[in-house]
């Protein structure tokens, strides 16, 4: 987490300065951008952190991800992509040596693993109801995901044990009766 390094906090968010391979890399210090979600939501949920400033961090994140934005638009660079295309001719060329750094990643690359920490850590922080309203994208599709985010959601596997043991406690009285029958 955080390449390593210790986090700091920067306004609504933890942060790390990038190692030296990246700055050389893309050209300028990062500071963790593109993980920011991932990692705020791995931290506080980590730390067990249930404080004000953590509770308005998962907010922060909530809106990012209701945006589709990997950081804050105050995190904007020039380095960064404008598309998923663009960065990955970047780094074509960055490999191919005909470039000396490469673009970061876009602000809107989303992935599932922001989505997941974020479901997570709603559920640790008691923020239940914005799991519905925070939907993974459809390009990011999988079945065990979607299946487990439609689970947080509609949990109804305590209904279906109230209705087992409804069952159950009924055959046994019908088994019971019919004992006392015999």
């Amino acid at each position: 987490m955080f390449y390593g390094k210790e986090p700091y906090k920067k306004g609504w968010y933890w942060t790390t300065d990038a190692p030296e391979w990246a700055v050389n890399e893309y050209g300028e210090d990062m500071h963790a951008k593109g993980d920011l979600i991932f990692e705020n939501m791995a931290k506080i949920f980590l730390d067990r952190d249930d404080s004000e400033w953590a509770f308005n961090n998962v907010l922060h994140c909530y809106d990012l991800l209701i945006e589709r934005k990997r950081w804050p638009d105050e995190m904007n660079s020039t380095r960064d992509a404008k598309t998923w295309i663009g960065m990955h001719i970047s780094r074509i060329l960055y490999r191919c040596g005909l470039k000396r750094t490469r673009k970061y990643r876009s602000q809107g690359g989303m992935t599932r693993d922001p989505y997941i920490a974020f479901y997570n850590t709603a559920i640790f922080m008691g923020c239940e109801d914005m799991i519905e309203r925070v939907i993974i994208p459809w390009y990011c599709y999988s079945p065990g995901v979607w299946r487990w985010r439609r689970l947080l959601i509609n949990d109804t596997r305590k209904d279906y044990v109230k209705m087992l043991d409804y069952l159950m406690a009924n055959a046994k009285i019908q088994r019971h009766e019919t004992i006392q029958t015999d």
